[in-house]
């Protein structure tokens, strides 16, 4: 089934927040240490020069996929109606949708460069917030 994004709005945050809420952001703070951010963004080898940098990655992949599955299906429905007041479809037609086709619409609403720009923006402004 095709579908189309409109130009995100100001009102659409609101909706968004809480479903990021709902989902879990808070609880991928304490799954992921820094420690294990580093490890996995420097490449980090152990004692026997095991690159430890995938080992760590696939750890920190397992405890989102954890926390979403988890959290997901407390938020269906707030996805599928904040998904259909986005784009051309409907919450009925978007729960109907191919798992394929339903990864493939959250991965193109995450690319949209309106949708980019706004967490660029939020990000930029609680840069160096934890540092002393």
């Amino acid at each position: 089934m095709d579908f189309e994004f409109r130009a995100l709005k100001a009102a659409d945050l609101f909706p968004m927040m809480k479903i990021m809420g709902k989902v879990g952001i808070n609880e991928f703070k304490d799954k992921i240490s820094p420690d294990a951010l580093g490890q996995m963004i420097n490449g980090s080898k152990d004692e026997n020069g095991i690159d430890t940098a995938n080992i760590v990655g696939f750890s920190i992949l397992l405890d989102v996929v954890d926390v979403l599955a988890n959290n997901l299906p407390k938020c269906e429905k707030e996805i599928y109606a904040f998904l259909a007041s986005v784009s051309n479809l409907s919450a009925k037609e978007i729960a109907s949708l191919s798992p394929a086709d339903f990864a493939k619409m959250i991965i193109d609403l995450f690319q949209k460069d309106d949708f980019r720009d706004f967490f660029t923006v939020v990000l930029g402004a609680f840069k160096g917030t934890n540092q002393k």
